[in-house]
């Protein structure tokens, strides 16, 4: 099996979030999808609509990006989207109020490098700082951190 060690996929993501963002300050998009379905809560990962959540969720991407290097952009793909499925199935199921940034699936990565491989490094540490800290202030969602991180457990198992 030959693995591709580079960060296609985290990069395609920043660009889709940056994308998205300039978006939303061009007035090109002005709806946030906060409805309670399961495709307004699959979109709402990639939305930021705050210069310093952005930059604190790339920033994170950037760090745990380190995870598609070693195992590969095939895989991270697989696992990116499995986590992204089941933190929007959760906080669907939940009710979770409108969450929207990318933060909840990078806590679901960093959960299944933890699990899956048995080891903490300082991108991992960096990662947690940097989304739990930086990210906007009171308008964290700790709920939805705490449902990605989950995501992460559960996708551990399934693969």
């Amino acid at each position: 099996m030959i693995i591709n060690h580079d960060k296609t996929i985290s990069i395609f993501i920043s660009m889709i979030i940056l994308i998205i963002y300039f978006s939303y300050h061009l007035n090109i998009i002005s709806e946030i999808p906060c409805e309670q379905d399961i495709t307004s809560k699959i979109l709402a990962n990639f939305i930021h609509t705050d210069f310093m959540h952005l930059i604190s969720n790339l920033s994170g991407l950037y760090l745990i990006s380190e995870l598609e290097y070693n195992i590969g952009s095939k895989q991270f793909l697989k696992i990116f989207f499995l986590i992204t499925m089941i933190l929007s199935l959760l906080e669907y199921s939940l009710k979770n109020k409108c969450s929207i940034g990318i933060s909840g699936v990078l806590y679901g990565l960093v959960a299944y490098e933890m699990f899956k491989f048995k080891h903490v490094d300082l991108n991992i540490i960096s990662t947690l700082i940097i989304l739990f800290i930086f990210s906007g202030k009171s308008k964290i969602s700790h709920k939805g951190h705490l449902l990605g991180f989950i995501s992460g457990l559960a996708v551990t198992v399934l693969i």
